[in-house]
């Protein structure tokens, strides 16, 4: 996956270039795929303006699913977007709404269970880190809020099978702590 936002400056405080202080045409959310060992690469879908990916993950060479977000944009949240034709196509399989949620781990732990990890922003960090699951390899209705834990914010997720894991938890004061899952 590939994000990046533009960066140019216009004087409006929000970064996007067009002058109108909004804050859209900052985002870009692309993915790309390579057959041959990453000396070229084809674009398999591209937005610009909406929100930015995070994160991605393969079940197997055909289902991937890629973690993204925006807290300003036209439709703040996060979402989810999935293949299960290796790229052919990429449809948005979970949207929840709100500029304060962001994700950026996920992780496939079988060729059916996908974690999102991230946290609720408050206004000075996070107030909340969650956990969400899918037991569809990320099929639209099968996702759950499994694990909630206050104060921080889920930036990195690794399972050794299904009843396993281990997240990087980050507080306001940016320290990190590990946490379990089992």
């Amino acid at each position: 996956a590939f994000s990046q936002g533009n960066g140019v400056g216009d004087g409006d405080g929000d970064g996007d270039g067009d002058g109108d202080g909004d804050g859209g045409g900052v985002w870009a959310a692309q993915l790309l795929k390579s057959t041959d060992g990453g000396k070229t690469w084809a674009s398999q879908y591209y937005s610009e303006g909406e929100f930015y990916f995070n994160g991605i993950d393969c079940a197997d060479e055909n289902t991937c699913c890629a973690a993204g977000e925006a807290d300003v944009s036209a439709t703040p949240g996060i979402r989810v977007w999935c293949t299960y034709n290796g790229g052919a196509s990429w449809s948005q399989t979970f949207f929840q709404a709100g500029g304060q949620y962001s994700a950026m781990p996920l992780r496939f732990v079988d060729a059916t269970t996908l974690h999102v990890g991230g946290g609720i922003m408050g206004e000075i960090g996070p107030s909340s880190g969650f956990s969400i699951v899918s037991n569809d390899a990320g099929r639209p209705g099968s996702w759950n809020l499994t694990n909630s834990v206050p104060d921080v914010y889920l930036a990195g997720m690794s399972f050794n099978g299904a009843d396993h894991g281990h997240a990087v938890a980050l507080n306001i004061l940016q320290q990190t702590s590990e946490l379990i899952f089992e």
